[in-house]
């Protein structure tokens, strides 16, 4: 027989193993590849389904999450979004939210590809939603999201399927994941920050980056520093502001990113430092 399998599907909706008599007598199937289970409810082991059969099924942990997440939504009005921060910065760029829902679907097709969760919010923007048990949100799918400017919001609820088999209690903690706990949402791509980054993109400064040989180590100096991190105490350079790369700039939020040149060594940086208020700016 094969893996463990949480929920069946009968009569299209989801049973708890403890709904059905043990064995093939509880008719249901696999939600995901819909082939035959049988519910197995001994004494030693907890209780689950598993496949009658053999089968290569590996995505029933992440359909039933889809399907529970349909019937939550269909019954909400709100949703807490969690807030998004900038890297390197310490307070978040958009606070956490309180979004109402319109309309929700559950898998439906756009352009070749299904997102898990689709919502229609009451200001008429879109929202789709990634329910990830298994894997994490893969790059290719993320680029997808970004191509078409969709914002997409992965919740991650690979502990939920180890917190219990019963049908009840995981609708009520997958509802408080989807609904509320932000600390379990993670942003894969929000367009209002894509253009705010596309903004600071076109306002930073390229400076060069010096490099210094000492002995058994390379030191890289970047000035002049807008947030004035280090300054000079030579004579010709006297009382002149600048910034280490790795010890500076790669820690700082106004840091975008670093070229290099034909050598394979840092030539210069691209910064934002000179506008510091520039991302609170409509």
């Amino acid at each position: 027989m094969g893996h463990e399998v949480l929920l069946g599907w009968r009569h299209g909706r989801l049973w708890g193993v403890d709904e059905v008599s043990s064995g093939l007598a509880c008719d249901c199937v696999c939600p995901h590849c819909r082939t035959a289970l049988v519910a197995k409810k001994g004494k030693r082991n907890r209780h689950h389904f598993a496949h009658y059969k053999r089968v290569d099924c590996v995505g029933s942990a992440e359909t039933i999450l889809h399907l529970l997440g349909k019937q939550i939504l269909a019954n909400a009005s709100f949703l807490f979004t969690p807030a998004y921060t900038f890297p390197r910065f310490s307070e978040p760029w958009i606070p956490q939210q309180k979004v109402f829902i319109k309309k929700a679907w559950c898998e439906r097709r756009y352009f070749g590809s299904r997102p898990d969760l689709a919502l229609l919010l009451q200001n008429n923007s879109w929202l789709n939603m990634e329910l990830t048990a298994t894997n994490p949100l893969s790059p290719e799918r993320i680029n997808w999201y970004e191509r078409r400017r969709w914002n997409v919001l992965e919740i991650d609820c690979s502990d939920l399927l180890r917190l219990s088999a019963k049908k009840e209690e995981l609708y009520v903690f997958l509802r408080k994941r989807i609904l509320g706990e932000p600390q379990h949402k993670y942003w894969r791509y929000l367009h209002k920050a894509a253009l705010k980054r596309r903004q600071l993109e076109q306002a930073a400064v390229r400076k060069r980056v010096k490099h210094r040989f000492y002995p058994n180590r390379h030191y890289y100096t970047v000035s002049p520093c807008p947030q004035q991190k280090r300054v000079w105490h030579s004579a010709f350079r006297q009382k002149a502001y600048y910034a280490s790369l790795t010890q500076d700039c790669w820690h700082c939020p106004y840091f975008l990113r670093q070229v290099y040149g034909k050598r394979p060594i840092p030539e210069a940086v691209f910064c934002w430092g000179h506008r510091p208020n520039m991302l609170h700016e409509e």
